[in-house]
């Protein structure tokens, strides 16, 4: 079967494993990617990395819009589209790719993305005053068009996926216009859950250190497209975590590493962390050899999860205000994980106390809800993905009167 994957970020070495590449070359199946960087982010660094050269995948980059009319018969030789581009809301670069597959004949599909406490403010309860403040911080990055273009499929009577991957419960509650009758909704996970089933075997193993999860807040290369409108300084940031890692080091007495952001150069801000361990490229295994994780709001914390280690969730007045809801989000984060919320700019020392606890009844809802379907098998995700689209193809040739 030949698969289409279609991106809108350069493939980077977690992006291998996450799009299942080595299973499905491994199971004999043909793989492209259709990078369309510059199309979804024009004004990012989209330089390919050394995987555009792997030998188990066939890479086409597109320059432009104007460039991605072009790309039909990329499209059309495809047996399915991955549309690695699509989250919740219909945007004009995937109105652009829908009329693309439209056109090619080609069935498309997408993977509902792993959801996280507080993803839809407008479900979050909020006084009348907050919702005032919200109102006039969401004006200044609101844009008509992208809500025009979330609207349009309903309008320009777009074809629906062949099939959606659902990651948790939390995917029921998305109203999303290119699902039909016709799809075929697959109970799988989340990709931090595949993460965890690769690495679950050191899960047993924890050495004495915690970990904490590098977020790369006041350099992050993407707080352009995600519209981030406040900013953290370094400075003051960089010194309140050492503070606090010298603190957990001399009242537990472990020491904390430091797992970088994937996208983080600390190449030239030597120092910023003192002189603890900075991995790279190893997140799952350091959550899973640690006795415990320090982190922001992340997807990444719910590998934590997964693997039963408690969490510090730590920020500051400049990280709840980097968007407008993410004082929301820290604050269902807490509530439902049964965790404090600890602020590094808080009067006095951090408060650790009770760092080491966890809630496993509200874990376990964590999981169901926001990285795996109940009742989906523990197979690899693309296992389970490759095995659904092949068995409704095998269906569906049955069907076919001789």
């Amino acid at each position: 079967m030949k698969f289409l994957f279609v991106i809108k970020r350069p493939l980077s070495h977690f992006d291998f494993a996450r799009f299942g590449f080595a299973y499905l070359s491994g199971a004999g199946h043909s793989i492209s990617v259709l990078d369309v960087s510059e199309v979804f982010h024009p004004g990012l660094d989209n330089r390919a990395s050394d995987l555009s050269a792997h030998p188990a995948i066939s890479r086409y980059l597109v320059a432009d819009s104007e460039a991605l009319d072009g790309c039909s018969s990329s499209v059309s030789g495809a047996d399915i589209v991955v549309l690695m581009t699509h989250s919740v809301h219909v945007t004009q670069g995937d109105y652009r790719l829908l009329k693309l597959c439209r056109s090619a004949g080609a069935p498309y599909m997408f993977l509902q993305p792993g959801l996280y406490p507080g993803w839809n403010f407008r479900r979050v309860r909020r006084s009348l005053a907050e919702r005032v403040v919200d109102f006039s911080k969401r004006l200044r990055t609101f844009s008509p068009a992208s809500s025009l273009w979330s609207r349009l499929p309903r309008v320009a009577k777009l074809p629906a996926a062949r099939f959606v991957v659902r990651s948790g419960l939390e995917n029921d509650s998305i109203v999303d216009p290119l699902i039909g009758p016709e799809t075929a909704l697959i109970p799988g996970h989340s990709h931090d859950y595949d993460r965890y089933l690769r690495c679950k075997a050191h899960a047993d193993e924890p050495l004495d250190q915690a970990v904490f999860l590098d977020q790369y807040l006041p350099y992050h290369p993407d707080a352009k497209a995600v519209r981030v409108s406040g900013h953290v300084d370094p400075i003051i940031y960089y010194a309140r975590l050492r503070d606090l890692f010298t603190r957990v080091e001399q009242a537990l007495g472990i020491p904390v590493v430091i797992s970088a952001h994937p996208r983080a150069d600390y190449s030239d801000k030597l120092g910023v962390f003192g002189n603890r361990d900075l991995h790279t490229g190893r997140t799952d295994e350091l959550i899973a050899r640690s006795r415990f994780v320090i982190g922001h709001i992340s997807t990444a914390l719910g590998l934590a999860v997964a693997m039963r280690r408690p969490i510090m969730l730590v920020a500051s007045k400049d990280v709840l205000n980097l968007h407008f809801n993410h004082r929301y989000i820290y604050r269902l984060y807490a509530e439902e994980l049964g965790i404090p919320l600890r602020f590094l700019d808080g009067q006095g020392e951090v408060d650790i106390s009770g760092v080491e606890h966890i809630n496993i009844h509200l874990y376990s809802k964590f999981i169901d809800r926001y990285m795996k379907y109940p009742g989906s098998p523990d197979d690899s995700l693309w296992e389970i993905i490759e095995r659904a689209i092949m068995s409704a193809t095998a269906s569906q040739l049955t069907q076919v009167p001789a």
